[in-house]
């Protein structure tokens, strides 16, 4: 079953299909794609089934090599969230994800040369220096915390001086190896950074990673009740890298729920003091307690992510979805450049969460391609939600047969005319009794 449909408006247009389901009630599913190597079509996709928010139950990846239009046998994934950055430069695959060595959890990273098939290089993050598998990076203790990614949306990035850039969030303690605190009283309580991985030799002929952290971007109960998480970077054409910032008002409803941004001008290694992220108007917007992204298409930089009519209270409402272009000169998202992606309809229950969701640039068509999930919390089942897939372009197909080239035909077309109609049934039944294999439509 797919669903698809056409939308055309502004600069961008989208394409709507539903490639993945939940297969079972209470549940949801998300994911993401990725290309694993500089050139060609060859793509990993990992998706994910959760019954409650924030907890993975199970996930599996599977392998393209059409970009996309066909997938191989899924495999189970054992672990919990990763990212993955690929440096075209080097044809290398990073993957970032989390190992318990016993004595807590750690982030850790793996290298392929393979595309993702096999891993030459596992090793713990941990800074250079007088850093240690205990106390891997600044404030970090394992044990006590560690530093956290969530989703793609959040991946890392390589900028143009050749560094990986990986945004993380770090819940502070209260003194060296000491408890996590939470000086704003809602649900947990972070602060962010970015870890800089500059490739060296190993001295076996072989490319790793050696790592430094930024400073920390700090937040204050006044801002935000669980400080600034979650951040999203990206690099501007002008070589300033540009981060955006969840936060939240989960226990305080007279704090304004906001996007926060920070400026890098030295290749990531110190970030200002977080501001808030108005229109470059200046005028403020509210958004919920939800991740986002930054995504250049273009030669232009867009965010994706969700903006509310009114104050949200934490993660609600987490509708609509929109993507906006951002203003290389002040950093700022350009009102007049809104594109809704989707919102809530009249027949769908105001628990409706669209905050799950990562990018990617199909590098056939030219279009951003989003998938998300649109997850309903209390109706009609606890916790259900499907897959969506959503391409955006700057152009329209040009006729019917782009649309198929695109993935796009619809269910039923036959004919491949872009109706399904009379044309359609006619067609097949002057072949209803030609074959009886189950593939001869083929």
């Amino acid at each position: 079953m797919n669903i698809k449909r056409f939308i055309y408006a502004g600069v961008l247009v989208l394409f709507l299909s539903l490639p993945i389901f939940a297969s079972v009630s209470g549940t949801v599913v998300t994911g993401y794609s990725y290309y694993t190597r500089t050139s060609g079509t060859e793509m990993i996709n990992r998706y994910f089934y959760s019954n409650s928010p924030g907890i993975i139950n199970s996930q599996y990846q599977r392998f393209s090599g059409d970009n996309g239009i066909t997938w191989g046998t899924p495999t189970n994934l054992i672990g919990g969230e990763s990212v993955a950055i690929l440096d075209s430069s080097k044809d290398l695959l990073v993957n970032m994800s989390y190992a318990d060595f016993g004595y807590g959890t750690a982030l850790t990273y793996t290298i392929s040369i393979d595309g993702g098939h096999s891993i030459y290089h596992s090793s713990p993050v941990i800074h250079k220096g007088d850093y240690s598998a205990e106390n891997p990076l600044p404030g970090v203790w394992v044990g006590k915390n560690y530093p956290m990614i969530t989703s793609f949306a959040q991946a890392g990035i390589v900028t143009s001086s050749g560094k990986i850039l990986q945004p993380v969030y770090i819940t502070p303690l209260d003194a060296p190896d000491g408890s996590p605190i939470n000086p704003g009283g809602g649900a947990s309580w972070h602060d962010s950074a970015v870890l800089i991985g500059t490739w060296i030799d190993d001295g076996q002929g072989q490319w790793i990673l050696e790592w430094e952290m930024s400073n920390y971007i700090v937040g204050h109960p006044s801002l935000s009740t669980r400080g600034f998480f979650e951040p999203a970077v990206t690099e501007m054409n002008n070589g300033q890298l540009l981060m955006i910032l969840r936060g939240s008002n989960d226990t305080n409803a007279g704090i304004a729920g906001r996007k926060w941004y920070s400026v890098s001008t030295d290749g990531g290694y110190t970030w200002s003091a977080a501001q808030e992220w108005k229109y470059d108007s200046g005028e403020s917007f509210y958004s919920s307690d939800s991740g986002s992204q930054l995504i250049k298409f273009n030669g232009k930089i867009y965010w994706i992510g969700n903006i509310s009519q009114t104050n949200p209270q934490g993660t609600f409402p987490g509708y609509p979805l929109a993507i906006v272009e951002t203003n290389p000169s002040n950093l700022r998202p350009i009102k007049n450049s809104m594109l809704l992606i989707d919102d809530k309809s009249l027949s769908e229950p105001n628990s409706l969460d669209i905050m799950s969701f990562s990018a990617y640039l199909d590098r056939q068509h030219s279009e951003i391609v989003l998938l998300y999930s649109k997850a309903y919390k209390d109706w009609p089942n606890l916790w259900l939600g499907n897959l969506i897939e959503i391409r955006m372009g700057n152009s329209e197909p040009a006729d019917c047969l782009e649309v198929w080239q695109k993935g796009f035909g619809l269910l039923g077309d036959i004919n491949k005319d872009c109706r399904v109609d009379f044309k359609d049934f006619a067609e097949m039944g002057e072949n209803w009794m030609n074959c009886y294999a189950a593939d001869c439509m083929n």
